[in-house]
C-alpha cells in the first residue's frame, strides 16, 4: 500500500484483486450519474475517445479511463493489446493498464455515446503544460521512455510531446496513446538454403533494416522537437 497516496485511508487493509475492481467499477458507473458522480470528463479529446477521471467510491482508488464510442472499440481493444505486450514497462514509463470494460450504460458526454472504457493509472499531467519547458533532464528521460518502447519492438507513431506526461510527486515521465502504435516484434529467420543463401539473406534482412530506419527516425524527430 502506498501511504502516501491521498486516498489510502479509504483502500482499507489491503488491495483488492483486478478482476473484482473492474466488476465494481462497471456496476458504479451505471448507477452513479450527476454532477457528484464519481465518473467525470477530464476535458482531454483525441481523434478517438475522451478522457474521465474515475473514482470507485467504496475504496477509494482513482484512476484515468479512455473512453470511446462503439464505432471505435476495436481500436481500443488493438491499444490494450499493446499495453498487455508492454507489460514489464507498465507503471515505468507507460501507465500500467488494467484491461477494458464494456459499459452496461453508454456514457454521454460532448455529444459522443461512450460505450468503452480502458482502465489507465494515473501518470500525471502533459508535460509542456506542467512544466512550461523541457529542460536536459527531462528531455533525456523521455528519450529514455522511447527507448524503451524500442527495445520492445514498439513503434509509438505518433511521439509527440502532447503524448508525454509528467508527474510532479514522483518526477517521473511516460508516455502514452498507443492506439497508433505498432508491434515489430521479430519472428526467427529460419533455415537458409545454401544453394540460394546470399539471394534470400537479401530477402529477409531487408525488411529488419527498414524497421531499424523507422525507429531510428522516430527517436530522431522526437528529439529534435525537444532541443
Amino acid at each position: 500500500m502506498d501511504e502516501k497516496c491521498p486516498n489510502f485511508t479509504d483502500h482499507g487493509n489491503m488491495h483488492i484483486n483486478r478482476r473484482k475492481f473492474i466488476r465494481l467499477i462497471r456496476d458504479q458507473i451505471a448507477v452513479d450519474r450527476g454532477e457528484d458522480a464519481d465518473c467525470v470528463p477530464l476535458y482531454l479529446s483525441g481523434s478517438r475517445g475522451s478522457l474521465f477521471k474515475v473514482r470507485l467510491s467504496s475504496h477509494g482508488y482513482t484512476l484515468v479511463a479512455k473512453g470511446v464510442e462503439a464505432v471505435d472499440a476495436k481500436h481500443l481493444r488493438y491499444e490494450n493489446k499493446i499495453y498487455d505486450h508492454l507489460r514489464d514497462l507498465q507503471g515505468k514509463v507507460v501507465p500500467v493498464c488494467l484491461g477494458t470494460l464494456d459499459l452496461i450504460k453508454p456514457y454521454y458526454y460532448d455529444s459522443g455515446v461512450y460505450k468503452y472504457f480502458m482502465l489507465l493509472s494515473y501518470g500525471g499531467r502533459p508535460v509542456l503544460r506542467e512544466l512550461g519547458e523541457v529542460n536536459a533532464s527531462v528531455a533525456n528521460e523521455i528519450l529514455t521512455a522511447l527507448g524503451r518502447l524500442h527495445q520492445y519492438r514498439v513503434l509509438h507513431c505518433d511521439a509527440e510531446l502532447r503524448n508525454v506526461l509528467y508527474d510532479k510527486r514522483t518526477g517521473r515521465c511516460m508516455i502514452v496513446d498507443l492506439m497508433q502504435a505498432e508491434s515489430h516484434a521479430r519472428q526467427p529467420l529460419g533455415s537458409i538454403n545454401l544453394n540460394g543463401q546470399t539471394r534470400k539473406r537479401k530477402r529477409r534482412l531487408t525488411p529488419w533494416k527498414h524497421e531499424e530506419d523507422v525507429f531510428t527516425v522516430e527517436m530522431q524527430c522526437l528529439r529534435a522537437s525537444l532541443s
